[in-house]
């Protein structure tokens, strides 16, 4: 590939397989471009009987100090470049993800998704305080569909549950498609009373990180670590900045791309 057509993102996936000693990477120069170049400043004359030891000199200078050198030299504006793009990107996905303005006034379920260890879930009122925590398994290998339903019905009954929150990572779309359902059941029922809970995927970035870290261990000492990622993730659709300033912004870095959006059932296709 040439090197004026390298997007910023694929230099830093060349360099990323090249630490990983996935790939070897190279800088080729066409031999026309550099033996002209020399050729313009020392231009050969074939009568001279040093002509062959000149060419000689110069192919060896070129080959051995001059294409490392412009190599070195090209790499290290790509990567500059590239970083800079990088931190530049990730700035403006940071500010707007912590730019995002607060839920003010729901009862939150938060939902932090996953198939083997299951669906860990905490419910917090309106101001983050937390009610209640549980463990799920909907998904794969346990398949608890039913169970799960009535479990998180139960739950959304008990605390009069407004909003539900699911984290964005593994398993989010099967947990969604759970929650999707569980929201349909509820339209359906009856003698409804109450109003029925609509739903959020939020950035669930840095949020295991969070959990074990000192500060979460200070707010919820007795909470087991694999739960207070749940309680964050319910916290984020009511204050994201409040939650997100705990973590560590290199931890939040992959995910800031993401946004937050309320979607309600029928949305889902």
């Amino acid at each position: 590939m040439r090197v004026d057509r390298l997007r910023p993102h694929q230099v830093l996936a060349i360099q990323r397989g090249e630490a990983e000693k996935a790939l070897r990477v190279r800088v080729i120069v066409p031999e026309r471009d550099w033996r002209s170049a020399i050729e313009a400043v020392f231009r050969p004359d074939r009568r001279s009987p040093l002509a062959a030891h000149l060419e000689a000199a110069a192919v060896d200078a070129a080959e051995r100090l001059l294409l490392p050198s412009i190599e070195r030299d090209v790499r290290r504006e790509l990567s500059e470049k590239a970083d800079a793009h990088a931190i530049a990107v990730f700035a403006e996905n940071l500010r707007a993800l912590l730019s995002q303005p607060p839920l003010a006034g729901y009862i939150v379920l938060g939902i932090d998704p996953g198939f083997r260890t299951g669906c860990k879930v905490a419910v917090v009122d309106a101001t983050g305080k937390l009610l209640e925590t549980s463990t799920i398994y909907p998904h794969e290998p346990q398949k608890q569909w039913n169970q799960t339903l009535k479990a998180l019905r139960l739950l959304v009954s008990r605390h009069e549950v407004t909003l539900i929150t699911i984290g964005n990572g593994t398993a989010s779309r099967e947990t969604e498609g759970l929650v999707a359902e569980l929201i349909r059941t509820m339209e359906a029922e009856p003698d409804r009373s109450g109003s029925v809970p609509r739903y959020l995927i939020v950035n669930e970035a840095g949020a295991s990180v969070y959990s074990a870290s000192p500060l979460a261990r200070k707010e919820m000492p007795d909470l087991d670590v694999s739960l207070r990622g749940a309680v964050s993730i319910a916290r984020r659709a009511q204050d994201p900045m409040a939650e997100l300033v705990k973590i560590d912004p290199k931890s939040i870095a992959l995910a800031c791309t993401s946004t937050m959006w309320i979607r309600k059932p029928w949305h889902i296709h």
